[in-house]
């Protein structure tokens, strides 16, 4: 197994861990804590989950019908859930975009078109989450440090699009530099890499020129699945807070979600849940502590992941299959 996975492996069996270590620091079985929850607050989290996937794959669809890109929901839904699986075992979420990009490619979709329709999806998550954290800040209890994780998360998206950007303008020259040869790529790969950065080019600039009618439709997509996201955790504990309690339950789910993903290791190592635990701790009784950590990363992680993983593994199958035939 390669050191990758082998890290991968580690870092998600942290996360596990922690999740049984926090149950045994507070005298709670881990079995009995996860049926604490009512069937209530499975349903409306599961409804959360769903409307913040579709919510996620209708923009995607916006951003690829405003570049006049033909995209289906189903694709746009696929490429989200092998994005998540693909980012779950890789540092900071690297793999994702790629994911999402091979399942768009398998569509039909070419590499620069993909590129920028994932660079679309991006920039507009990061348009609405400044918005959102700006509110959060003053609004929520705890909404201080939740805006400033969403504002960092925000900064180096940016930072990672600009340097995407630098790197596609690049491979303008017809002849590859001297070092393409070394590193053993032919000049074929070099007419493919510039015909699909100039693909992301034009895709890029064609973002400046998408109709207000599908960037506001965007932006209400992405609010809707912001929200959705964030609402998991008070939904699955509906009938055991009271009002008050709902803001902090908001507010730290936010900060985790945005600054977890900055988090090198591969699902955060078991550092989103010993956060978790530690923020909530004056907040919940210790069996519904342990039952909101454990269901609350089901529903906002593990489960998209699992899902991806499927996605992943059938395109694997139908390729090997192709090949064979």
């Amino acid at each position: 197994m390669r050191p990758g996975r082998i890290f991968a492996w580690l870092s998600l069996i942290a996360g596990v861990a922690t999740v049984i270590g926090v149950a045994y620091s507070l005298g709670t079985s881990l079995s009995d804590a996860s049926l604490v929850l009512a069937p209530a607050g499975h349903a409306l989290a599961l409804a959360a989950f769903m409307v913040h996937l579709a919510m996620r794959a209708l923009r995607v669809v916006l951003v690829a019908r405003g570049l006049g890109v033909d995209l289906t929901p189903i694709t746009s839904t696929l490429a989200q859930l092998a994005g998540d699986a693909a980012g779950a075992v890789t540092p900071s979420r690297i793999g994702c975009d790629p994911a999402k990009m091979l399942v768009l490619a398998r569509a039909g979709v070419n590499v620069g078109a993909g590129a920028a329709i994932m660079m679309g999806e991006i920039l507009v998550e990061v348009a609405v989450l400044v918005v959102v954290a700006g509110v959060v800040a003053f609004v929520l209890p705890a909404g201080g440090p939740a805006a400033a994780a969403a504002f960092t998360y925000a900064v180096a998206v940016v930072a990672t699009t600009s340097t995407a950007i630098l790197i596609a303008r690049a491979p303008d020259r017809l002849v590859p530099p001297p070092f393409w040869r070394c590193i053993g790529l032919s000049e074929e790969h070099w007419r493919q890499t510039r015909a699909a950065a100039a693909g992301f080019l034009t895709g890029a600039r064609g973002l400046l020129k998408l109709p207000a009618g599908i960037v506001g439709a965007l932006f209400a997509v992405t609010f809707m699945h912001m929200a959705a996201r964030i609402a998991v955790l008070p939904l699955l504990l509906i009938d055991r807070i009271t009002f008050a309690e709902v803001p902090v339950l908001l507010a730290w789910p936010m900060l985790l979600l945005y600054a977890g993903a900055l988090v090198p290791a591969p699902g955060g190592g078991g550092a989103i849940e010993l956060v978790f635990a530690a923020a909530l701790d004056d907040v919940l009784s210790p069996d519904h502590l342990v039952a909101a950590l454990l269901w609350w990363r089901f529903y906002t992680y593990y489960l998209s992941a699992l899902l991806g993983a499927i996605v992943l593994a059938s395109a694997g199958t139908a390729s090997r299959v192709a090949r064979s035939a």
